[in-house]
């Protein structure tokens, strides 16, 4: 008896089993999951015909059949972890090419101990190499009718079992997959695990078993799940398709399913794994329309960009034309002038509202940054008004009970963002055409606390209890897809929450929701830095001006509005306006454009810092719409002058005369 020492520490009753490998006839090892034999007696060593020492440390499986080698590792891979006791017939090959039967029995050793890195199992083999060459020798001669019966009624109970054990291995297979799985036999449902009952939104498989399973189709797809499952009857391939299925409460869930023949007590049956993917294309369809809104926005930045440079020439020129129609008092009949002035009122008023719109498209396309301040909630709550009116006056009355309001702390773009989400959301919750049925109030409130409250109460669906919790998670929605993103709340509530404040949704007080915003008010006896004054460049009433724009006609209008006062000269580049700087004389005022196709206004700015840096302290910079980031940046940190297109002339010529003064 060689190898004892190999079970020291191995478990309890590792003595009791020390002494058995002594004492007993079998042979008897320990070994792992891989077959390496660890200790063995030499009843072992003679059923294999070797020398024991050539056995220890051995795989095991290399002395067995090669047909049989995976069914040992299998065997002992069970044992060693904690499967019950299992035996076998097992062919072992002789080194004089003989074979031996082994009835092979294992058994988990017990739970592996400290220091040992692999279980074991301990296996007992006896020799049945007489035994069945006993029986075969007596089947040669001749089994008696009882012996022949007796056997078959043996076979007939061992496939039974096997038949018994395989289902209830089958169905235990089924219930652990974490994919839904239905059993359909002769037309109908024979089992459901419990991921497709609550998928389908039933309690009990009993609700589903005996059911047809088109019948839970829905007409759209019902056709497609018939070919499909007559395609698995013929035993055919059934590549994944996508169903949808009815759950109890009506609603449809999108189902990925595949099929495959199976057998299934005793008869042909089929076997469908299906995934809800319900949520995952909700999801998707939701996504896609949020990448959509992205590009809109910054499509909103780039039409704002190119409506406001024409804009700016529009206006400027037609202030210019009214001061040209002044001074023409006593030359022309007064009814003529008084008509023109009235024609050319009416432009710049039709000018001064798309100038709105465009703002209005230029708030949208902002980005997330914030820009802290004091703000006026009731100007915020006014803008978001007029964005949505168009959305609103189909759908419901506006009805406004505004009392007075704190300013609050904030960002105003960010601010309408709220009231635009939760206008439209108030709007989209009623039908069109209903306008004398539903009512959108809007109030305003100071609570207790001295916080600004707003209230935008509607009269349509409401949002159910259930829902309540989860109706500012992201790309939660009750809307159907293609109108609602599932964004809009959870931006409400990462703005809100930015400032200090609260958003909660109640129940309206006979129908709809009430959705309430509740903010703190502004920081009192703050300061706030006083704006950098512009260097004096040069004394007198008249300067040398260079306007810098690759618009020809806001260059042109520019001039026209300047022309008069100071000594105005036109590039149309970046690269125009560096020569003429580097050209000389230097010039009192730069106005220049800050997105220039050749050199920005940024580069131009940058170079001429590097090269000439007094002249870098005299730009002004004119923007359309600073819609890309490093323009949002490069306008946040320099400390020139700036104005927005279009622009107002007074304004424009009040910022020269200060600039010169």
């Amino acid at each position: 008896m060689t190898g004892m020492n190999e079970l020291e520490g191995a478990g309890a009753g590792a003595d009791l089993l020390i002494g058995a490998f002594a004492a007993s006839p079998l042979g008897l090892m320990v070994a792992n999951a891989s077959s390496v034999v660890r200790t063995a007696n030499d009843a072992i060593g003679r059923l294999l015909g070797r020398p024991l020492e050539q056995v220890l440390g051995a795989r095991l499986d290399a002395f067995v059949e090669a047909s049989q080698r995976f069914e040992l590792l299998d065997l002992l891979t069970r044992a060693t972890g904690g499967d019950p006791p299992s035996r076998r017939e097992i062919r072992f090959v002789r080194p004089d090419g003989l074979w031996r039967v082994g009835g092979f029995s294992v058994a988990p050793m017990g739970a592996p101990q400290r220091g040992r890195s692999d279980p074991l199992a301990v296996v007992v083999i006896r020799d049945l190499t007489e035994e069945l060459s006993l029986r075969d020798a007596l089947a040669a001669a001749g089994e008696s009718a009882v012996i022949r019966l007796e056997k078959e009624a043996a076979h007939r109970r061992d496939a039974e079992g096997a038949c018994v054990r395989l289902q209830a291995e089958l169905r235990q297979l089924v219930d652990t997959v974490p994919e839904m799985a239905i059993i359909h036999r002769r037309g109908r449902i024979a089992y459901v695990n419990d991921v497709a009952v609550h998928t389908l939104g039933h309690l009990r498989a009993a609700d589903l078993v005996g059911r047809l399973l088109l019948d839970l189709a829905d007409p759209g797809t019902r056709a497609l799940l018939a070919e499909r499952m007559g395609r698995s009857d013929a035993g055919a391939p059934v590549p994944s398709t996508t169903v949808r299925l009815r759950r109890c409460d009506g609603s449809l869930a999108e189902i990925d399913l595949v099929a495959m023949p199976i057998v299934f007590a005793g008869e042909a049956a089929q076997l469908m794994l299906g995934r809800d993917s319900t949520e995952r294309r909700s999801l998707e369809a939701r996504l896609v329309m949020t990448d959509r809104l992205a590009s809109l926005g910054t499509l909103a930045a780039g039409v704002a960009h190119e409506i406001n440079n024409p804009l700016a020439y529009v206006t400027s020129n037609l202030d210019l034309l009214a001061e040209e129609l002044r001074g023409l008092a006593g030359l022309a009949p007064a009814a003529t002038l008084g008509e023109m002035a009235a024609m050319v009122g009416d432009a710049r008023q039709g000018a001064q509202r798309v100038g709105k719109i465009v703002g209005d498209l230029k708030t949208l396309s902002r980005p997330d940054r914030e820009e802290r301040g004091p703000v006026d909630v009731f100007s915020a709550l006014e803008e978001a008004l007029k964005m949505t009116s168009n959305e609103i006056r189909h759908r419901a009355r506006l009805v406004k009970d505004w009392e007075p309001l704190p300013p609050i702390d904030g960002d105003p773009a960010r601010l309408a963002q709220v009231f635009i989400n939760l206008l439209i959301n108030a709007a989209q919750a009623m039908g069109e055409g209903h306008v004398d049925d539903n009512t959108i109030h809007v109030v305003t409130r100071t609570d207790e606390a001295g916080r600004a409250v707003v209230e935008i109460a509607d009269t349509g669906r409401g949002v159910p209890v259930a829902l309540r919790g989860r109706i500012f998670d992201p790309f939660f929605t009750t809307k159907p897809v293609g109108v609602g993103t599932g964004l809009g709340l959870s931006i409400c509530h990462g703005i809100v929450t930015s400032l200090g404040g609260e958003i909660s949704v109640h129940e309206g007080a006979q129908r709809g929701s009430v959705f309430r915003v509740v903010l703190p008010p502004g920081t009192q006896g703050g300061t706030v830095d006083a704006p950098q004054a512009p260097p004096k460049l040069a004394s007198g009433r008249r300067g040398r001006l260079l306007i810098v724009d690759d618009d020809v006609l806001v260059g042109v209008g520019l001039r026209r509005l300047l022309g008069r006062e100071h000594d105005v000269t036109l590039a149309t580049s970046g690269e125009q306006g560096l020569d003429l700087l580097r050209a000389g004389p230097a010039f009192d005022v730069i106005l220049c454009d800050l997105m220039l196709p050749d050199m920005t206004g940024m580069g131009l700015h940058a170079e001429v810092r590097r090269s000439m840096p007094g002249q870098a302290e005299r730009f002004v910079f004119m923007t359309g719409g600073a819609f890309t980031q490093s323009a949002r940046t490069f306008l946040e940190t320099v400390p020139n002058p700036r104005f927005d297109k279009p622009f107002q002339s007074e304004a424009v010529r009040s910022l020269i005369r200060r600039l010169l003064g």
